[in-house]
């Protein structure tokens, strides 16, 4: 989905091209000032970093690269597969360090040219629509539509195999993780102005029926540098430089993707004593890439397979938002500490996530023939099942344990 994103994005706006890719070598510069240790303000690099993105954006607006989709698919699976393969610390670290600062900078912009906006900032959406046309019932599918809001299985990937290896201190993961939670709450909130502001009457009611088609990188870029123009930013720069800020993010978690899949090929390699050059570094990377490649690839299937699968990632994200659950649970309890803030939310979230699973295989998949959808989503919801069972056998076995030590 995410190279499917940056594809359409680069294609579609090209002046973003040279941004985009000058940002690479400049977190390379910055990763290795901080690994070889030396004096350097890191905010000073990241913010110098971001000047010059911004500057680049100018230079795409007057010389502008254009690529097909097709060819972007391709020179993104490259570069991930690459940067799936270098050490934490020569990009992705120095990446996340100059993104931050982009983020920050641009949702300031964006604040300050709605409140300029004023009296000419009007929502154009309905406050409520109580049952639109098809839609599914509101819980389980709020729930897991939000996939990514208060609870998530990927950030919770993400935070055990990156997040934990860049903190000093334990005691500090209480405050990256409360202080990213709302610093992506703010961002859903400009996200959401863009759309229901930026588009105005017209737009709105263009963008409205292809909700459900990705037609969002198009809503971010053009409702976002609608807002821009009140503080008379000229439309070709604003536009480049929202689509900017949705790929340079889009990269980041595309960094991380690759990342943990050839983690995860080398962990099952030795977990299941498979053969041991999938441990190498380089080799494990490459099972997954093929998989992701067959997905991707767009003339293999238009759309690419991926979208198609993409329906199941709600369900399936929050299944693994509740094994992260499961696992601290379990964790804490072996330390004697108390479970019940866990173990709530974990049956909350699994069920849920369950229903939702269900609903969809059984009122949407199935009757539209969707076969490689239900088979998946079945599968899924076993996979549920099995998870619930875990949890079961798991505390039975942790509360016998701590009354024989009693």
């Amino acid at each position: 989905m995410f190279i499917h994103v940056i594809a359409t994005l680069l294609s579609k706006y090209p002046a973003s091209v040279w941004s985009i890719w000058i940002e690479i070598p400049l977190a390379i510069a910055i990763g290795c000032l901080i690994h070889y240790k030396w004096r350097v303000n890191i905010i000073a690099a990241s913010l110098g970093a971001v000047a010059i993105m911004y500057g680049m954006i100018q230079v795409g607006v007057l010389h502008p690269l254009a690529l097909s989709y097709d060819a972007w698919v391709v020179i993104t699976l490259i570069y991930m597969v690459i940067a799936a393969r270098l050490p934490v610390w020569l990009l992705v670290q120095a990446r996340d360090y100059i993104n931050f600062h982009e983020l920050i900078i641009a949702l300031g912009i964006l604040t300050i040219a709605v409140f300029a906006l004023g009296g000419g900032a009007q929502v154009v959406a309905p406050a409520v629509r109580s049952a639109p046309p098809g839609a599914p019932p509101i819980w389980p599918f709020v729930m897991i539509t939000i996939a990514c809001g208060a609870i998530s299985g990927w950030h919770s990937i993400v935070a055990s195999g990156t997040s934990s290896k860049q903190i000093d201190n334990e005691q500090d993961a209480r405050r990256i993780g409360y202080g990213a939670m709302l610093a992506e709450g703010y961002l859903s909130v400009i996200a959401l102005i863009t759309a229901v502001v930026g588009l105005g009457v017209a737009g709105y009611a263009k963008f409205y029926n292809a909700w459900g088609k990705a037609a969002w990188p198009a809503i971010w870029t053009e409702g976002g540098s609608n807002i821009l123009g009140a503080l008379h930013i000229p439309a070709a720069f604003a536009v480049a430089f929202m689509a900017v800020v949705a790929v340079s993010f889009a990269n980041t978690t595309l960094d991380s993707a690759g990342r943990f899949t050839r983690i995860a090929v080398a962990e099952c390699a030795k977990t299941f004593k498979g053969p041991k050059i999938l441990q190498d570094r380089t080799v494990s990377v490459i099972p997954g890439s093929i998989v992701i490649a067959l997905l991707c690839l767009p003339w293999l299937r238009r759309p690419p397979y991926g979208m198609l699968l993409w329906p199941l990632f709600g369900a399936t994200n929050q299944i693994m938002a509740s094994l992260a659950l499961l696992a601290s649970a379990v964790f804490l309890m072996m330390l004697g500490r108390r479970i019940k803030y866990y173990i709530i939310p974990f049956i909350i979230m699994i069920i849920t996530s369950m229903a939702a699973m269900g609903y969809a295989v059984v009122h949407d998949y199935i009757p539209k023939g969707q076969v490689p959808l239900a088979v998946i989503g079945i599968i899924v919801f076993l996979c549920a099942i099995g998870v619930v069972v875990v949890a079961c056998q798991t505390f039975t076995k942790a509360r016998k344990s701590e009354k024989e030590r009693t």
